[in-house]
């Protein structure tokens, strides 16, 4: 343990010796691990980690469509919701959600906070867990209370307090109370930024605001594909045009909520980026060899005299590996802030 320790002793010397060297090294290795780690984790989010909901599979967006545009629209007028809504027995559940944007007025100056409008059964439906306390309830909605639900995100980047739940934090100049944190990772629309999660009001409004249009996501029936669903909701369309004729139609696209993943260009993109870090990688590994090389080549009369003293061929061997092992490390400490 002593000679290892004098071995590393000399090493962080001789690095402190040479820093032209050392620091070229450094940011050669750096670069190609940062690079490679950062696009890699990318590719892991988007193309290869499960989405964070219970069985993502049943989940499907439901979208009004325009059979004359060929244009499937992402928000359904809130007059139409509750007869498709109504009929569509291929669905376990279905939950509404918009978008909202709010000012965050307490604690300094006032801060955008991005966040959706979701009814009370959307955490339900989605299948997602929360970090601290619950998620909404029919009461939330029913008695038009004023509570929101924070993002672990944005829980996390404002102090995550343990003891945040049951606390109020003012929202467009009026108190709103915390009821729950959500899981860590758990975010929807997957599209966005949702900092918080606040309920639609009885009536279906936004704190006294009409909302016109609604999104909505439904859980299929255990056992009942896509494409099943799909003919299904074409057949209730067909029935509805004949029952209550509409000027758009009542044509509806099911999609997967993960359906954007399955897409062959981007899953062509993503994989020729990380091919391409791959080499970068590659790239720098040999270029950090070589200049190992370069500098062992100009170390053989150092070598030579340390052989002459009497040191064995394995501690000199066991030098150089100390050397790489510790500006490696380096480099990787570097890179993590590069990724």
């Amino acid at each position: 343990v002593e000679s290892v320790l004098q071995d590393l002793r000399y090493a962080i010397r001789g690095a402190a010796r040479q820093p032209g060297f050392s620091l070229t090294l450094l940011a050669t290795l750096a670069l190609g691990i940062g690079a490679t780690g950062g696009v890699f984790s990318v590719i892991d989010a988007v193309l290869v980690r499960p989405l964070p909901y219970l069985e993502p599979d049943r989940l499907v967006e439901v979208r009004p469509f325009k059979e004359d545009a060929q244009l499937a629209l992402t928000m359904f007028p809130r007059e139409k919701v509750e007869p498709w809504v109504r009929e569509a027995d291929f669905l376990q559940d279905v939950a509404r959600h918009d978008r909202v944007s709010m000012l965050r007025t307490d604690g300094g100056s006032p801060r955008t906070v991005s966040g959706v409008v979701a009814s009370a059964n959307l955490d339900d439906v989605l299948g997602i867990g929360m970090e601290l306390g619950r998620g909404f309830v029919p009461d939330d909605v029913t008695q038009d209370r004023r509570v929101v639900i924070l993002s672990g995100t944005y829980w996390r980047g404002t102090g995550a307090d343990p003891e945040i739940i049951g606390t109020g934090i003012e929202l467009d100049g009026a108190s709103w109370t915390v009821v729950g944190v959500l899981a860590p990772g758990v975010k929807y629309p997957v599209a966005g930024t949702s900092e918080i999660w606040i309920p639609y009001s009885a009536d279906g409004s936004v704190q006294g605001l009409e909302r016109r249009q609604v999104g909505l996501v439904g859980r299929l029936k255990d056992g009942i594909p896509v494409a099943v669903a799909q003919a299904r909701a074409d057949l209730l369309g067909g029935r509805l045009d004949d029952a209550l004729p509409d000027a758009f139609g009542w044509t509806v696209r099911l999609r997967p909520v993960g359906e954007w993943r399955a897409n062959p260009d981007t899953q062509r993109g993503f994989w020729l980026l990380g091919g391409a870090v791959v080499m970068m990688l590659l790239i720098a590994i040999v270029n950090s060899i070589n200049l190992l090389l370069v500098r062992g080549q100009g170390r053989l009369g150092e070598f030579g005299i340390r052989k002459a003293l009497g040191v064995s061929r394995g501690r000199v061997a066991r030098q150089i590996v100390l050397e790489a092992l510790l500006l490696s490390l380096a480099a990787g400490i570097v890179a993590t802030f590069v990724a």
